[in-house]
């Protein structure tokens, strides 16, 4: 969540952040994969979906609580191909 967003309305969450909030606790470790993508408006396009550092740290967080192990964390960037952050 950037610091615009944060001070303005603090319901705001980004949607890589909701997903992992969604997810129920695991009695063992479940190791996971993240695909993080972004459209525009009418969906012909993908766009930059990279991470910001609060959303990587909240979800390292998240996901050690609920017992759960990220393998790889991929996004879209701005040419509409897919990086691995991890």
């Amino acid at each position: 969540m950037n610091n615009k967003a944060s001070k303005e309305n603090k319901d705001c969450i980004h949607a890589e952040v909701d997903c992992i909030n969604r997810l129920k606790k695991s009695e063992k470790v479940v190791p996971i994969n993240l695909l993080v993508f972004r459209t525009n408006n009418n969906g012909s396009n993908l766009m930059n979906a990279k991470p910001c550092i609060n959303c990587i740290n909240a979800i390292n967080f998240t996901l050690k609580r609920k017992n759960y192990k990220l393998k790889k964390l991929s996004y879209t960037n701005e040419d509409g191909e897919i990086c691995v952050l991890c």
